[in-house]
């Protein structure tokens, strides 16, 4: 059985950090392996079910990560929403290097956020989602969950044509068509993408953002990324582009 690793650290994110791992093994049938690292004893929440495990943190987890049995890591972003990153260290050596998606739970996370039943899915232009992606999202609507796909063009690259709801309609089932066949059709929007996705977010009263990433961290890198961990008040799945399209895909499915 596939499984679900929750990094806790006995802050306030870890009752949240629990409870998404948990609604996430469920979605997916995996069992929730919940650890904490580097600490002599945990008295967080869920103590009774919290491994206590030696070694610098950031390269515990990323043996954890690196298991062929894990399907996802869930870890809170960082204790607080001050500071001057959206995320603390340990979670950002993670995000940057697991090839496994990471779950990362905001640390003021909403109680009954922790269902998955609605997902918000913004695409990138007219690329197709990768294999890991699509099977994660398959899964998850398997199991109930809402998919809601979502392309956000800024407004330098709105279509002239675009008169009203009809084109817009219009686009979108073309767009859906083209690129995700068989997901739920895509909305389509203009305008900021963050700023787009959070009203999205709001519109489905969604339990997650799943987003494709480079794992690049670098000044002038993943904006939107980081954006969307500063502001989410629900949990953003990032998941790795660790895969290539296959040619034979490209074929199947051009763009």
């Amino acid at each position: 059985m596939s499984m679900i690793v929750a990094a806790v650290n006995g802050g306030p994110t870890s009752g949240p950090v629990l409870e998404v791992a948990d609604g996430l093994g469920r979605r997916l049938g995996a069992d929730v392996d919940a650890i904490t690292v580097g600490v002599l004893e945990y008295g967080g929440s869920g103590k009774e079910r919290v491994r206590v495990e030696r070694g610098d943190p950031e390269t515990v987890l990323a043996g954890h990560a690196a298991r062929t049995e894990v399907a996802a890591v869930v870890i809170g972003a960082r204790s607080t929403r001050l500071g001057a990153w959206p995320v603390g260290h340990v979670t950002l050596a993670v995000i940057t290097h697991a090839p496994v998606p990471v779950v990362v739970v905001p640390p003021d996370l909403t109680p009954g956020r922790c269902r998955l039943a609605s997902v918000v899915v913004p695409l990138e232009g007219d690329r197709r989602l990768l294999a890991p992606t699509r099977e994660l999202l398959l899964a998850l609507e398997g199991a109930g969950a809402e998919l809601h796909p979502l392309h956000v063009m800024d407004r330098g690259h709105t279509p002239r044509f675009w008169e009203g709801s009809r084109d817009r309609t219009w686009y979108a089932e073309e767009f859906s068509q083209r690129v995700e066949p068989g997901l739920p059709e895509t909305e389509v929007s203009a305008g900021d993408v963050v700023e787009v996705v959070a009203r999205a977010v709001r519109n489905h009263d969604a339990d997650a953002v799943v987003l494709e990433w480079k794992q690049h961290w670098d000044p002038g890198r993943a904006e939107v990324v980081r954006r969307l961990l500063e502001r989410a008040t629900v949990p953003v799945i990032l998941v790795p582009e660790v895969a290539q399209h296959s040619e034979e895909a490209d074929d199947a499915h051009p763009t």
